[in-house]
């Protein structure tokens, strides 16, 4: 698209605003109220057919300027159709999102209006999240990721039981199995992570993640050192000479890097 184009096209623009202002001054004082009547039923058939697109009022409100019935935004006129049955014609630009008393414009759909004397014609032209309000943590949520990183927890877990089976003292059997058990604990976060769509509880599944990932961490930590003579809770348990483990920590450690951008 060259730069004149860009002109004339905001050239036309322009223009149909100013001649829908002077048809508008030049109708007498009843066809301006005819017209504002049917801005608002305008505005008022483009939110039902949004909300209707989103779920239902139980699932989803429009933003307070939809209505407002002293103007026509956020619906743009877009001529006049001089057929048979003079068609006028509107899109409306509905911002909408969850119930709330200030509603977060997170989704917006955009719905065309054809006004005329038989039934109206409402369409639904796009409904879409608004990528300039939702944060990348609410509108592309990294699902992908979540579930790779849940399946290497499980394979990690398998070669944790391996690692626990060969051993022949009981302080390193029970510490093995109670450190599994936390990493089982982050993979019921991470599932619960990719079934939820509210905002709300993702936050405080992200949370309750950071959390887990903070106390694993902070085990594996401890479990990777060489335990001091006078450390009585390691003592017998860990050593740093142990292949095996440390490899396993690695591909944990990698793991939990993965992470690091997902939990809060």
């Amino acid at each position: 698209i060259c730069e004149d184009d860009i002109v004339l096209h905001n050239y036309e623009e322009n223009m149909k605003k100013i001649f829908s202002a002077i048809f508008l001054l030049a109708l007498p004082l009843s066809a301006q109220g005819q017209l504002k009547r049917d801005f608002i039923k305008v505005k008022n058939f483009a939110r039902q057919a949004a909300e209707k697109a989103n779920g239902g009022l139980s699932n989803y409100r429009a933003t307070s300027d939809m209505y407002d019935n002293t103007k026509l935004a956020p619906c743009e006129w877009k001529g006049t159709s001089f057929n048979a049955e003079k068609e006028e014609r509107y899109v409306c630009v509905v911002m909408g999102g969850k119930p709330a008393r200030i509603v977060k414009p997170t989704i917006k759909t955009v719905v065309a209006v054809t006004v005329r004397q038989s039934p109206w014609d409402i369409r639904v032209i796009s409904n879409e999240r608004n990528s300039n309000v939702v944060q990348q943590s609410e509108a592309d949520f990294p699902r992908n990721d979540i579930y790779a990183c849940n399946m290497a927890l499980v394979s990690i877990r398998g070669d944790l039981r391996s690692f626990k089976n060969r051993q022949d003292n009981k302080i390193k059997k029970n510490t093995i199995e109670a450190f599994s058990n936390k990493l089982h604990q982050i993979q019921v976060t991470l599932q619960q992570l990719r079934r939820a769509k509210d905002h709300q509880q993702i936050k405080e599944l992200r949370l309750e993640l950071g959390w887990s990932l903070a106390q694993t961490e902070a085990w594996l930590d401890r479990l990777t050192t060489k335990p001091r003579k006078d450390d009585f809770w390691n003592k017998g348990s860990w050593t740093a000479n142990e292949p095996v483990f440390m490899t396993i920590s690695t591909d944990i450690r990698i793991v939990f890097e993965r992470l690091k951008p997902i939990k809060l």
